[in-house]
């Protein structure tokens, strides 16, 4: 473990456990900050980003690597549409296996951000239509409604333009439909993870929430046969035994991040931000040309991203077997290095272009072949074709490369791609990226991040020599800021979510697995079903006497209204429990990672009201929608629908006499068919199938009612949570304890006059071997 390691982490176990006065709080939080940045730096696993051009091949490049291929997007056109952080843990044997999956999504800053640059690079090449500016300045903030009009009516759009207009709609309205995911995470289903990495091309609806992913995170085990030279010996940065920050993916050594291709044409203005922004936390880049784009568009804007990385890059060409001129190894005569680059232009081009984008030797690349070879049971059914075209191509490679001179650099680039697709070699110049950029930059970093630590840790010395309020009691000063600052913030974020988590909780399934749009259907339909009226007329069609059958449509009128009133009574109780069960569970969600606050909180206020410790319970929240106090309803009143509103709804707006009240003596054709039709008993099912539609209907539509009522009364209590934060006391102060002072200088002293070499284990050992 290196010095700054163990510098960071004592520090914070010194800030955790001293007692310190709030005049200090802002040194204090400054140091913690800085200390937790040393320890994610020393403790992160290594960063491998790929990047390239669409259709380059890099999504099958990890899978390939990882031996791995569920849910993963691969095609012939642009498929990757979000940065995908696959997060590995060496095992020893077995297969590749996925522990957990994640979304983070944008924070609010971030979509602004994104919102923002969109709106300035159409606003840049937006030209000869002069009327784009003020749509595009509504969807930046957040109302894309009328850009959307706009667009609809647009004639002879620039495509580059078309794709920024588009974008530019699609993240606004994602954003503001999905406001509640914005700076968060969850884990989620396979089948939502691989919905959200790829690109939808048949549902362009504008509000995918698609477009507010930053990350799409897979924790995998990973057998450390699959990547020797990087699971078992290059990062080395999380030995088991060393405590991990983040609970998802634990026990991580080495990510791969692959990234959305760029120039792509559906979302890569979008994509490229997102990528700018990521690239910063990346070690080293694999850069993938693509081996059917001979003319090297991409290059500049690779060139450009690369500065980005922190550790340098290796650089060749993806799906090298997808160029068309791969065939040509079957011809004879490619027995030296010029006969090889006379007849191979585009490949010798883009290995030309991969070694200025980055030093050293490029190399070749074959996912296909790859994939077959590690793991050939994924690739039967779902590439055979392209894996035996490829397969044949390899060994016409294999058969050109073995007729090279020894020495020739076209049969060092040659022999491995043909052998394995590269992935050996690729390995292997990764794990030297590793010792040789990859690490020495992240010791770099940790040296810059520890001076800093230290400089800080001189600041709160000084700062606790003047400071006035030393002992316990300041401490404990501290910890209630503190505490009180983090509840208040939860709550803001609860209240945020709150339209949001109301909607979701009707759109999905209850507990026994029912839709809410089913339950209203069912409860209706029992309570309809069961009226006396239907036996007696579904007996009269029968051709039996009836002595008190309802002989006109308006005798059902009582009935609907009453079984509308008690089918509501039900379906409001429902809706009810199904929305606080929901708000119960995101606040459980949203505290999820806030277990250490929630201990704090209880603590803290162990001695106050109950409401305080409250917000931190959610489980104590059962009956704040199903049984409101009486004081709630006199603030905001409910008046429940009455047989009146159900009357004036009736569905059978005409009246009308059924056919079995008419007269014995009424004379009439037999061979009616209206008459015959309405004698049916069909006729009447289908009549009883009426009321039910139109009383489940009208409870949908009065639910709309209770959710803005359960909505106010959520607020009101989620407010008055916030007024007792506001109203709530500091623990007394108690006089300064000079010794308390005394020691916690001492504390910060020995931190501060450790060595500053990095004379010990960890990174630097790990360098130097």
């Amino acid at each position: 473990m290196t010095d700054a390691e163990q510098l960071a982490a004592d520090a914070i176990a010194l800030i955790d456990g001293a007692d310190f006065g709030p005049s200090l709080t802002a040194p204090i939080q400054r140091v913690h900050d800085q200390a937790r940045q040393v320890l994610a730096m020393v403790r992160e696993p290594y960063k491998v980003g790929i990047i390239g051009e669409y259709g380059a091949g890099k999504t099958l490049f990890v899978a390939s690597m990882l031996g791995f291929l569920e849910n993963l997007p691969i095609g012939d056109r642009p498929t990757t549409g979000n940065v995908t952080r696959f997060r590995l843990r060496p095992v020893a044997g077995g297969t590749s296996t996925v522990t957990g999956r994640r979304i983070v999504f944008l924070s609010r800053s971030e979509c602004e951000a994104c919102l923002a640059d969109l709106g300035r690079q159409i606003r840049a090449i937006s030209g000869p239509h002069p009327g784009l500016d003020t749509p595009t300045r509504k969807a930046v903030d957040g109302d894309p409604d009328f850009l959307a009009a706009w667009h609809r009516t647009a004639r002879s759009l620039d495509p580059s333009l078309d794709r920024l207009v588009r974008q530019l709609i699609a993240v606004a309205a994602s954003a503001r439909q999905h406001d509640a995911c914005l700076g968060t995470s969850r884990e989620v289903s396979a089948e939502e993870f691989g919905a959200l990495i790829q690109i939808a091309y048949e549902d362009q609806s504008p509000a995918q929430l698609f477009w507010i992913v930053r990350q799409a995170e897979i924790a995998m085990d990973v057998p450390v046969s699959v990547l020797p030279g990087l699971l078992a010996h290059g990062p080395g940065l999380q030995p088991p035994d060393r405590p991990q920050l983040s609970g998802f993916g634990e026990g991580a050594v080495l990510e791969l991040w692959d990234f959305p291709g760029i120039l792509n044409h559906l979302s890569s203005e979008r994509d490229r931000m997102l990528t700018e922004t990521l690239l910063h936390d990346v070690d080293t880049a694999v850069v993938l040309l693509k081996a059917a784009n001979p003319d090297s568009l991409a290059s500049d804007e690779l060139t450009r991203l690369l500065t980005a990385v922190n550790g340098g890059a290796i650089a060749g060409v993806g799906n090298v077997f997808d160029s068309p001129q791969a065939v040509r190894f079957r011809e004879a005569g490619l027995d030296s290095d010029d006969a090889v680059r006379s007849s191979l232009t585009s490949i010798t081009e883009l290995l030309r272009t991969a070694g200025e984008l980055a030093p050293g030797e490029p190399f070749l690349y074959a996912g296909l072949v790859a994939l077959g070879q590690v793991a050939p049971e994924l690739v039967a059914g779902r590439f055979d074709d392209r894996v035996r075209m490829q397969g044949a191509l390899a060994g016409d490679a294999k058969r050109v490369a073995l007729g090279l001179p020894e020495g020739s650099p076209f049969r060092a680039l040659l022999l491995p791609v043909a052998e394995d697709g590269g992935r050996q070699r690729v390995q292997t110049m990764l794990a030297d990226q590793l010792s040789v950029h990859g690490l020495r930059r992240r010791v770099e970093r940790v040296e810059r991040e520890d001076s800093r630590l230290r400089e800080l840790l001189l600041q709160l010395e000084s700062a606790v020599q003047t400071a006035p309020e030393p002992g316990g009691a300041a401490a404990a000063h501290v910890e209630f800021q503190s505490v009180l600052s983090g509840l208040r913030s939860v709550l803001i974020r609860l209240r945020r979510s709150l339209p949001g988590v109301l909607t979701g909780a009707l759109s999905g399934d209850g507990p026994d697995r029912t839709s809410f749009a089913d339950f209203v259907e069912e409860t209706a339909a029992r309570r309809v079903h069961r009226w006396p009226e239907w036996r007696q007329t579904l007996d009269s069609v029968r051709g039996r006497e009836v002595q008190d059958g309802p002989e006109t449509t308006t005798k059902l009128v009582g009935p609907f209204s009453e079984s509308c009133v008690e089918a509501f009574d039900t379906v409001r109780a429902e809706a009810l429990s199904r929305w606080e069960r929901a708000l119960i569970r995101n606040a459980e969600d949203t505290l999820a990672d806030e277990e250490a606050l929630r201990s704090r909180a209880k603590a803290v206020f162990a001695d106050q009201p109950a409401t305080l410790t409250l917000i931190v319970r959610p489980e104590d929240w059962q009956g704040l929608l199903t049984n409101a106090s009486a004081s709630i309803l006199e603030q905001i009143p409910y008046q429940a629908p009455g047989p009146s509103r159900y009357a004036e709804a009736f569905p059978l707006r005409r009246d009308s006499r059924f056919v079995w009240s008419l007269p014995a003596k009424h004379t009439y054709d037999a061979s009616d068919s209206d008459l015959l039709h309405r004698r049916h008993p069909g006729y009447v099912i289908r009549l009883r199938h009426e009321f039910v539609a139109t009383c489940a209907y009208l409870m949908q539509t009065d639910v709309e009612m209770v959710r803005g009522w359960a909505e106010q009364v959520t607020l009101h209590f989620f407010n008055r949570l916030l007024q007792a934060l506001a109203s709530a006391r500091p623990p007394e102060a108690s006089p300064a304890d000079e010794e308390s002072r005394g020691a916690l200088l001492d504390a910060i002293r020995k931190l501060r006059t450790r060595s500053t070499g990095p004379t010990s284990g960890g990174l630097w050992s790990e360098l130097e071997n």
